[in-house]
C-alpha cells in the first residue's frame, strides 16, 4: 500500500476503486451548529454554561465522539455539582444533542461542489466513515436524498482506524482514498498507508493539521471543484 505522500499532487480521482468520506465538514457543513449542539444540549439539561465548559467542547470536538466529550464535560467540578443527583443525565444529554443534531443536519448545506463530484464518479464506490451516531446519519442521509449514493455509511459502532483495517483486510487490492477535515481522518488514513485529500474550508483543526504535516506533503483543497 503507498504512503500518503505517494499521492501529493495526483488530481485524477478516477486513479481510485473507493473514496471514502468523513461527514462533518466534508459532506455538510456541520461542525459549527454541532458544536452548538453541544453547548444548547448542557444549558438545556443544567440550565448551566462556562466557558471551561465551551473551552473542554472546543478542544475535544472531531477527536472524540459524543459520549466522550460530554464525559469529559460532566468531569467538570461545576457541572459535575450541577448534576448531582440528576438521573441519567448522560442519556438526556445524548438524547437532546441527538435531536437538535438531526434538525440541523435538514437545513444544513452541502460542501461546494460536492452533488457535481459524486455525480462526476459513478463508478467509484463510496464510503462515510464518521465519529457521528450511524443510525442517525443513515437517517439524515435518506432524508436528504444522498443515502444511495454510498455503498455503506460508517457511524461510531467502530474507530476510524478500525473501520479502515477491516475494509482493507476485506477487499484487498482496491486503491483508496480519504477525504477529510480532522486529525482523527488523517490519523485514520495514515495508519492503513491510504492517501489522504485535507478538506480545508470547514475545518476546525486547520491549524494542528499543517503544523503536523507541511504544506508540501499534505494534499489540501478548499472544494470539491478542485478534485474534478
Amino acid at each position: 500500500m503507498s504512503s500518503t505522500t505517494d499521492y501529493v499532487g495526483i488530481m485524477d480521482i478516477n486513479n481510485f476503486d473507493v473514496i471514502f468520506f468523513d461527514c462533518d465538514g466534508v459532506i455538510f457543513d456541520s461542525n459549527n451548529f454541532k458544536i452548538d449542539a453541544f453547548i444548547n444540549s448542557i444549558i438545556k439539561n443544567t440550565n448551566y454554561i462556562d466557558d471551561e465548559c465551551v473551552a473542554c467542547i472546543h478542544r475535544n470536538y472531531g477527536r472524540f465522539n459524543r459520549v466522550e466529550i460530554f464525559e469529559r464535560v460532566l468531569s467538570l467540578d461545576r457541572i459535575r455539582e450541577r448534576v448531582a443527583g440528576t438521573e441519567d443525565i448522560l442519556g438526556k444529554l445524548l438524547t437532546t444533542y441527538s435531536n437538535i443534531c438531526y434538525q440541523s443536519y435538514l437545513a444544513a448545506s452541502f460542501l461546494p461542489g460536492f452533488g457535481k463530484f459524486i455525480d462526476m464518479f459513478p463508478k467509484i464506490r463510496k464510503y462515510v466513515v464518521s465519529a457521528s451516531d450511524e443510525n442517525e446519519l443513515k437517517k439524515v442521509f435518506y432524508t436528504r436524498n444522498i443515502f444511495d449514493t454510498f455503498y455503506r455509511i460508517y457511524g461510531n459502532k467502530k474507530p476510524k482506524k478500525e473501520i479502515l483495517t477491516d475494509f482493507l483486510v476485506r477487499d484487498r487490492g482496491l486503491n483508496c482514498i480519504f477525504i477529510g477535515d480532522s486529525l482523527s481522518d488523517l490519523k485514520a488514513a495514515n495508519s492503513v498507508g491510504i492517501p489522504f485529500i485535507f478538506m480545508e474550508p470547514k475545518s476546525i483543526e486547520h491549524q494542528e493539521i499543517k503544523e503536523i504535516i507541511s504544506t508540501d506533503s499534505l494534499k489540501t483543497v478548499k472544494s470539491f471543484y478542485e478534485l474534478m
